[in-house]
């Protein structure tokens, strides 16, 4: 049995021991707690599936255990204990317990696991991956790679443990302590690169590789508050603490790939065996918080929050290179990273007379980032070519407010229309890049009722996002403009219909298109679009049998431009196209026979992603085209629910699934197909997987 697992399970019976003893002491009643449900059986897993198994933990082959319970007990005197266990059995268990005296305190303990099985097909030629420190087998040759390729296995767990406690005063005080701790382990990939030497061009002499990077990480999280409600007013102040720790300081590795850069014939390899990267550092976030509210005469009621918190990043600075030859010194020798942020919000809302509500909304978030600026004179990585910059922490001010006004017209019609503003001052270092946005956003939605069988809405919205001059960083191309501080322009319509053709049935029909124009791009994300549609039904056949379907179409256009040249004009366009169907079918049928209940469910989804590569027409230049991404799922769900008696209940259900992806970025793809590169060799995880499993379900 798994270490942590056993340390959990001594835990919690210490706690059942006290509890017991405290319940006997006092003379409560809960050692006869009354048990709603108590689920024990035995799954099956057809196939080794990681991708199926990705979070739920149904990924390998052979039998699994089912366990589900819940319990609730009361008395008169207001004490309770609640209990929920689900999944017991996999590595998505989740296990919840409360108790207390109701208006006089609570307490809980809840804890929960999370796998992620990223992906089993990976390939490396790195010894003990998962390690800190990457080493090459003796005697390797990248030439006769495949010799030295040893399976990779991506993969993290989360475990986290929490539990608090709420007090209560007669007097309309509110006092609660919480503790939360997470860990989580494994190993997942991260990007390298290596410099060569030599040559005045590190970027395009550079070779890389995929890593596989150590995961050990913990985060402890407290939150403390008071709270305050008497009458009309209620007041509220919360600390919060988070403090996150990384066991590695760093990925070290051996080059594992020599440079081959057919455009530089002779270049030589990287000066240094090993490269060094920085993981996620140690951190910690402070932050203080207070809301209230009140409630005015003529039915208006006004809320508020301010919240200050400090984060802090002192993990020691790497040096520029493990390469042995003289280095340049840092110029501190930790990060002494600090960010002051600051939120307020403040809201009123109104109902003047019957027929109108108004409200106004006002939030303001402060990034101060007070890190110190220095001059790095770093080594490009690993290489031998040196650079010179300054680090530009970020700061920023965000102001936004939203007004908006709800008007009934009649008993069967309203209108609701608004005003939206967001403003963003950002503060850099080096260059402003773009200190100012700000965007203005006018909504409508006309809301109605025809006779007692169809209701509707129809809604537009209109934005147009501007600010102060663009001034790309000096590397860029002076045209570039990125999509979140880009000029643009937004609109959006909808329409939602309910209809209710007979007592038993309804059908809801939908339909939403959003279209960005980023006016002034030259470079970059020039358009966007979005188009959905959904169509569902519901029909209940009889009192006991129920039956649903629906289907949903997404279709996500964009044209993005670059230039190649690097000239302040596009030379090149990607025109993308996302598109995505999902329909879904099933039914209930309750008390069949008197003792059966019986259910399916049938879901459908794929997508597909193309792109077309145009070049600039007047070069006659033909552009290389990508293939097709295509995703395709399908489920089965069929259960049935047997009651052998009042109490217990039999239930036998089968799940099939399968999934296939064609991704041209991993189809085919061996650990050195790519030139000065070291891939990982994965495959796409498509499956077939077939998952039947028995259970009782026994009621007390």
């Amino acid at each position: 049995m798994d270490k942590k697992i056993q340390q959990l399970i001594t835990l919690l019976a210490a706690s059942g021991l006290a509890s017991a003893t405290a319940f006997a002491e006092d003379e409560m009643p809960f050692a006869e707690a009354s048990v709603d449900y108590v689920e024990a059986g035995v799954g099956y897993v057809s196939e080794d599936a990681w991708k199926f198994g990705q979070y739920n933990g149904l990924n390998q082959k052979g039998p699994y255990l089912i366990g589900n319970f819940q319990t609730e007990n009361h008395n008169d005197e207001g004490e309770y204990f609640r209990s929920v266990g689900t999944n017991l059995g996999l590595e998505s268990r989740y296990l919840h317990l409360e108790g207390g005296r109701q208006g006089r305190q609570q307490f809980f303990f809840e804890y929960d696991e999370l796998p992620n099985y990223m992906n089993n097909t990976g390939k490396t030629p790195y010894l003990d991956p998962g390690s800190s420190t990457l080493f090459l087998p003796t005697g390797y040759d990248y030439n006769n790679i495949d010799a030295y390729l040893q399976p990779l296995e991506l993969k993290t767990k989360r475990e986290r443990v929490g539990f608090g406690a709420t007090f209560f005063s007669e007097k309309h005080w509110k006092f609660n302590i919480a503790y939360q701790h997470e860990g989580k382990e494994g190993t997942q990939v991260t990007g390298s690169a290596m410099g060569s030497t030599g040559t005045n061009s590190p970027v395009g002499n550079t070779v890389a590789a995929l890593l596989p990077e150590p995961i050990d990480y913990s985060t402890d999280e407290m939150d403390v508050g008071l709270h305050y409600s008497k009458g009309k007013g209620q007041f509220d102040i919360a600390y919060h603490v988070s403090l996150f720790n990384n066991s590695n300081d760093s990925l070290t590795w051996e080059n594992a790939v020599p440079n081959t850069n057919p455009n530089v014939p002779g270049t030589p390899p990287p000066p240094n065996p090993f490269g060094q990267m920085s993981v996620a550092p140690d951190n910690q976030l402070h932050q203080l918080t207070a809301s209230g509210g009140y409630t005015l005469p003529h039915q208006t009621r006004l809320t508020g929050m301010l919240s200050v918190g400090r984060s802090t990043q002192n993990e020691d600075l790497l040096p520029y290179s493990v390469a042995p030859n003289a280095l340049p010194p840092l110029p501190r020798s930790s990060a002494e990273a600090e960010v002051w942020l600051t939120s307020a919000q403040f809201k009123v809302a109104s109902r003047p007379n019957r027929k109108l509500r108004l409200s106004a909304n006002y939030r303001f978030h402060d990034r101060s980032n007070r890190t110190p600026i220095d001059s790095w004179t770093y080594i490009i990585a690993d290489g031998d070519n040196i650079a010179t910059a300054e680090n530009s922490p970020l700061s920023y001010t965000k102001n936004q407010l939203d007004l908006d006004a709800n008007y009934r017209i009649s008993s069967s019609l309203s209108f609701l229309g608004g005003y939206k503003y967001d403003h963003m001052f950002r503060s850099y270092n080096d260059t402003e890049e773009r200190e100012k946005t700000q965007e203005n956003t006018l909504f409508a939605k006309l809301k109605g009722r025809s006779g007692s069988k169809v209701d509707y809405s129809l809604y537009a919205e209109g934005g147009k996002r501007d600010g102060s001059e663009y001034t790309p960083y000096g590397f860029e191309n002076p045209a570039l403009r990125k999509f979140n501080m880009a000029d643009r322009n937004r609109g959006k319509v909808g329409a939602k219909i309910g209809i209710m053709p007979t007592a038993s049935s309804t059908i809801g029909l939908s339909a939403d298109y959003i279209s960005d124009d980023y006016t002034n791009s030259v470079v970059g994300l020039t358009e966007a679009q979005q188009k959905t549609a959904t169509v569902d039904f519901s029909y209940l056949v009889s009192s006991n049998i129920t039956t649903y379907a629906y289907y949903t179409y997404d279709d996500i256009p964009s044209t993005q431009a670059g230039s190649e040249s690097g000239a302040d004009t596009a030379d090149w366009t990607a025109e993308f196209k996302d598109t995505f169907n999902t329909v879904g079918l099933g039914f209930k049928a309750s008390k069949v026979a008197s003792r059966w209940d019986i259910g399916a469910d049938i879901t459908y989804a794929d997508s597909t992603g193309k792109i077309d590569m145009q070049s600039d027409q007047a070069a006659n230049q033909p552009a290389d085209q990508y293939p097709d991404l295509k995703t395709a799922m399908g489920s089965i769900k069929l259960w049935t629910d047997y009651q052998v008696s009042k109490n217990i209940a039999v239930n036998v259900s089968y799940w099939y699934q399968t999934y296939r992806e064609d991704n041209w970025a991993v189809d085919d793809l061996d650990v050195d197909s790519v030139g000065n590169m070291l891939l990982l060799g994965e495959e796409t995880l498509d499956y077939d997987v077939h998952v039947i499993a028995a259970s009782a379900k026994i009621k007390f």
